[in-house]
């Protein structure tokens, strides 16, 4: 895992920030430049450095699924690319479902308190708002209009949750050019997700190299995906953990939520001594993710062995859930209490995303004649 050393709540993010973007330490990238032909036709050269670009809608409370799923890999990640990372709240993408305008507001505010929480560095990673940079919105019309409606009503986006008529909402079905705009504005090339993501950074991809041939450049990269080891989570009910399921073991819970919760993890009728299938049980898989690798398997012979039952392995999945995340409860718990603190942090990500989206759109606008 990587180092999740504390950033500490005493720096200043305005002039970390500022020297982590600084001209004297951030790569010169020139993008698109125009180089003419003798037949007046343009050649463009396009340096496109590692980049990595990812976005998770406000929420209320990030789970077990959340962290193993995308953020803990996104967290990694920004150590490897120092200064090449952008993450996005993905607060437009929230709107699809429709929420409460306060619980927007909240769940932005607590996301980026959990990733800074987490481990995230304000001085390698930009994490910024969606809505603070409105060149996203535009690039995702101008790339609207390249997209045809039936390739989006093909992807799961859609598919799996336009069940009914006031689901199947434009915002919903545009999804996917929302998501390809949010990365091509910032050039990013790497981008990790979950599984369930897969198929829009595809979809971005195309749409990069759609955009590309129509205007005869190479101004955007074709991104590609990066997932994390674990393909699904398991919640307390056996199916993905999802809020949609109401299944899910938050990062940060009080121990009474937490025991409720892992006592209610469905298991078979198997008694304390009979031999248990490790692979077919949701306690064991959440153990795998929280305890060490010597844990792990002495509980996989335990299990074979009918030397354990479920009420004991629920018990130290307690413990090791609580035991993994208490450095990062503890730091969430003193960020709570600096909300301006975080509101700094994300206004300096703004100011970075921003002037990097500008660039974008600024070709972009040339390109296509306004």
């Amino acid at each position: 895992m990587a180092s999740t050393e504390s950033r500490g709540l005493h720096h200043n993010p305005q002039s970390e920030s500022a020297n982590a973007h600084s001209p004297a330490s951030k790569p010169t990238i020139e993008y698109g430049r125009q180089v003419p032909k003798p037949e007046d036709e343009l050649d463009y050269t396009v340096l496109y450095p590692p980049r990595v670009m990812a976005g998770i809608q406000p929420i209320q409370r990030v789970h077990l699924g959340q962290y193993f799923g995308a953020i803990e890999q996104q967290i990694n990640l920004h150590h490897e690319y120092p200064g090449q990372t952008f993450y996005s709240i993905a607060d437009y993408h929230s709107l699809t479902r429709n929420p409460e305008p306060q619980a927007v507001r909240q769940g932005t505010l607590e996301l980026a308190t959990t990733y800074l929480a987490l481990g995230l560095d304000p001085s390698k990673a930009t994490l910024y708002r969606q809505s603070d940079v409105p060149e996203v919105i535009e690039l995702a019309w101008v790339l609207s209009c390249i997209t045809t409606v039936s390739e989006l009503e093909q992807l799961p986006t859609y598919k799996d949750k336009a069940t009914d008529a006031i689901n199947s909402s434009l915002g919903l079905l545009s999804y996917p050019v929302l998501m390809a705009a949010d990365i091509l504005a910032l050039r990013g090339t790497l981008i990790p997700v979950g599984k369930d993501q897969l198929p829009n950074v595809k979809k971005a991809r195309e749409i990069a190299r759609r955009f590309n041939k129509r205007y005869k450049i190479d101004l955007f990269p074709q991104p590609y995906h990066q997932h994390a080891t674990v393909d699904t989570v398991l919640g307390i009910d056996g199916r993905k953990m999802s809020g949609s399921y109401h299944n899910i073991i938050g990062l940060f819970e009080p121990f009474d939520e937490l025991k409720e919760k892992v006592i209610r993890i469905r298991t078979d009728s198997k008694g304390q001594y009979e031999r248990k299938n490790p692979n077919e049980c949701t306690v064991f898989h959440l153990y795998s993710l929280v305890a060490p690798a010597e844990k792990i398997e002495d509980l996989r012979r335990k299990y074979e062995l009918g030397a354990m039952g479920y009420e004991e392995a629920k018990r130290e999945l307690i413990l090791h859930i609580q035991e993994y995340f208490a450095e990062y409860q503890e730091r969430y718990r003193k960020l709570k209490a600096v909300p301006d603190f975080v509101e700094d942090v994300l206004r300096e990500g703004f100011m970075q995303a921003s002037e990097e989206a500008a660039e974008t759109l600024e070709e972009v606008r040339t390109l296509i004649g306004l």
